[in-house]
């Protein structure tokens, strides 16, 4: 592909990224115009575009000296009439992105946030000599830029920008704030959110309510932080997410924009594989691929990967899944089986709220792109409170594989990879298979989080990484019952596996020392007399393993006996 245009991956420079195979997203500038609320937020999954779209943006409102009708005039935007051309290099930018404060402390978040505004005002050096500013005001410009703002001044120094920039261009500025939530999702993470969202709550204020001198505000971000704890008392505020049809083609490619990327690069045959593993998304109403991984997948001359995996922190999700409750357990499991969930989704929450339901992790899973609505089904639940419920599910096989590789692990543990003993699995070798699950009970777990959810994370552990190679059901039925888990081979010369677990409660072990080992034996005998075996004999099986497994407190007993 040597010939070919180079492919923009990880340019969130416009001008740079028009001139190589730019997506033509600029018709979103012509519906922003249209719209054109005082203040809008936008948010979407990670590596979706929005700061690319954002740049774009800014580079076409943005007055200048230089001529930036070069970048737009052979795009879709420059097409659509003297109505929008004429608003291009119309007006003053203030141009802020949070997406670098990660910080663990709010100390150093802080000083993030003043070097951002400081290198704002750096860039805008057209106030340092302007005859519409005051010598005060100069001074105050030169205090910025020397990052020598304290805290109370750089709460307004977009209200305080804003009025320089107006009175220099005579036209008030536009405000486009990227990655917004950073700053909060982050101080959530690591303990300081009080600091943070009350600092971020009068900087916000200060910016896009108070500001007698902004002309229009564009916030993008992740997720939506409830207007109460951020945004209070902000009129013309509209929030535009995942779930909204405004802009709903502009983050993200469409179906048509990935065929003509891939048939540009020769890969058209790839288009039904690229669809598997990186459409799905429902934005509004479009179809959407994710953008950074399609461009991955052409770079890679259409080898399928986990592109989007590990491109950004999870800490959020990862803290939600920690101590994940039984309808969450249950819920995870169902959807790695090809499943959909229901579950209400709240947009405007505060992120205190996110651990006082199970809803709100598959609500922070929905809006952060690892869940998708099914077929757009949704309806209102009843009660005191009615609110959106949608049916959820895994939307490719990409994010499919993230929750193997990473959620997943979340439901164990990084430092003790169940995975390893799959091989003592299928040699049936029970003492190593009961060793290791012991072993990691012991080191990972305490007596008060022992019990049923665990042993059920142990088992999904076991199988669920191993859904590229197998099919995993649970609780279906075949023979006489129905089997607690079973794992269909795709390639059949490989061996099927049927599970059955038990659980001894401590009155049982204190009666009968033995009785792990009886149960274990039993969970076998049970597969046998249900004949949980003949679903997978039925579909060309032929090697099957059947594996009991007891477990009480810290101890397990496995029982692995090769159907004949």
């Amino acid at each position: 592909m040597s010939d070919k245009k180079k492919l923009p991956i990880g340019e969130i420079r416009y001008k740079l990224a028009s001139s190589m195979y730019y997506v033509d997203k600029t018709l979103f500038i012509r519906d922003y115009i249209d719209k054109r609320d005082t203040v809008t937020l936008i948010t979407r999954p990670r590596r979706f575009g929005k700061t690319l779209t954002m740049n774009m943006v800014r580079t076409f409102f943005e007055k200048t000296e230089e001529d930036t009708s070069v970048f737009f005039r052979d795009k879709k935007i420059w097409s659509c009439g003297e109505k929008y051309t004429k608003e291009q290099g119309s007006c003053p930018v203030i141009w802020l992105t949070f997406k670098d404060v990660k910080y663990s402390s709010w100390d150093k978040s802080l000083t993030e946030v003043g070097y951002q505004i400081s290198k704002e005002f750096k860039r805008h050096k057209e106030l340092e000599a302007s005859p519409s500013l005051s010598d005060e005001d100069r001074q105050t410009y030169r205090m910025f830029v020397r990052e020598e703002a304290p805290e109370n001044k750089i709460i307004h120094s977009v209200e305080i920008l804003s009025r320089m920039l107006h009175d220099h261009w005579k036209k008030a500025p536009l405000v486009i704030i990227d990655e917004y939530d950073t700053p909060i999702s982050f101080a959530y993470s690591k303990g300081f959110y009080d600091e943070a969202i009350e600092f971020m709550r009068n900087f916000y204020s200060s910016a896009l309510k108070d500001n007698e001198d902004l002309g229009y505000g564009l916030l993008t971000g992740i997720l939506r932080v409830s207007k109460e704890s951020l945004f209070s008392g902000l009129n013309n505020f509209i929030p535009n997410s995942i779930l909204s049809t405004d802009y709903d083609q502009y983050f993200g490619f469409t179906h048509d924009e990935v065929k003509d990327m891939l048939t540009y690069y020769g890969l058209e045959d790839k288009l039904d594989e690229a669809c598997g593993w990186y459409d799905g998304y429902k934005f509004g109403n479009a179809e959407i691929f994710n953008p950074w991984s399609i461009l991955n997948y052409v770079k890679y001359e259409g080898e399928p990967g986990i592109y989007w995996g590990n491109t950004s922190d999870n800490s959020i999700v990862r803290e939600l899944l920690t101590e994940p409750d039984y309808q969450t357990r249950e819920k995870i499991r169902s959807l790695l089986e090809g499943n959909s969930v229901s579950a209400r989704i709240n947009e405007n929450l505060t992120y205190p709220e996110l651990k006082k339901n199970h809803d709100n992790v598959f609500n922070l899973l929905f809006l952060s792109g690892y869940l998708k609505v099914a077929e757009n089904k949704a309806y209102m639940s009843t009660g005191t409170a009615p609110a959106a419920v949608y049916d959820l599910e895994i939307p490719n096989k990409e994010v499919r594989c993230i929750y193997e590789d990473e959620i997943i692990e979340m439901f164990t543990d990084a430092d003790a990879p169940l995975y390893d003993i799959w091989p003592a699995i299928i040699a049936a070798d029970e003492k190593t298979v009961q060793n290791e699950i012991d072993q990691f009970i012991f080191n990972t777990c305490s007596y008060q989080n022992s019990g049923e959810l665990l042993y059920q994370g142990i088992v999904i552990g076991l199988t669920a990484f191993k859904s590229r190679e197998y099919c995993i059901r649970r609780k279906r039925e075949s023979g006489l019952g129905r089997y607690d888990l079973e794992m269909e081979p795709l390639d059949k010369s490989k061996p099927g596996v049927v599970f059955e677990v038990e659980y001894a409660t401590p009155a049982q072990m204190n009666r009968d020392a033995g009785i792990l080992s009886k149960l274990a034996v039993k969970a076998v005998s049970q597969i046998d007399d249900k004949k949980y075996c003949a679903n997978l004999r039925m579909r060309g099986v032929k090697e099957i393993l059947k594996v009991g497994m007891a477990f009480s407190d810290k101890q397990v007993s496995v029982k692995i006996v090769p159907e004949p």
